[in-house]
């Protein structure tokens, strides 16, 4: 089941462009086939073509490890001004997203999210990044559930090969 979250997360977000923001057990059906269904469509944010590849081109740079394309989608997605010094905002996305760009078995309950949290908070005010544009409110909160039930299942694997599938598939669309 927390494959099944994961991929639902990412494919809304990086395939379709919309969003459900309000993960809670209730918002979520599990059939006997086994499928996952989403109930309750009041929290449901539309990203427009251009934000969806912002974060599509911000997940092959993470994927790739490739800073400079970190840089280009954090500034194409409002995270920093593009004549601002990326170095810290590519930072915050390595420490954010350090699951997610290593290539080895991780357990989902080793990442400390109010740590990671404030680490990310500490570099942004250090270097005076306070640019928080909209449409990132609403995948932090719809992340910080997948986090819980990430927990919470325990569920051990390669989720950078899981999100490299994603991305290779959002690709195709």
């Amino acid at each position: 089941m927390a494959e099944k979250l994961f991929r639902l997360l990412w494919r809304q977000v990086l395939e379709l462009g919309a969003l459900h923001t309000d993960p809670h057990p209730g918002n979520y059906l599990v059939t006997h086939h086994p499928r996952l269904c989403l109930l309750d469509f009041g929290s449901v944010r539309l990203f427009e073509p251009e934000i969806r590849g912002g974060y599509l081109r911000l997940a092959e740079a993470l994927l790739a490890r490739d800073d400079a394309g970190i840089a280009a989608a954090c500034a194409a997605l409002g995270f920093i001004d593009p004549h601002d010094d990326p170095a810290p905002m590519v930072k915050i996305m390595h420490v954010a997203c350090e699951p997610l760009e290593r290539d080895v078995r991780s357990d989902p309950r080793d990442y400390d999210l109010l740590a990671r949290g404030a680490q990310v908070a500490e570099i942004a005010l250090a270097h005076r990044i306070f640019r928080a544009p909209g449409h990132r409110v609403f995948l932090l909160r719809a992340l910080v559930g997948l986090d819980a039930y990430l927990k919470a299942f325990g569920t051990v694997r390669n989720w950078h090969r899981l999100f490299r599938e994603i991305v290779e598939r959002a690709n195709q669309t």
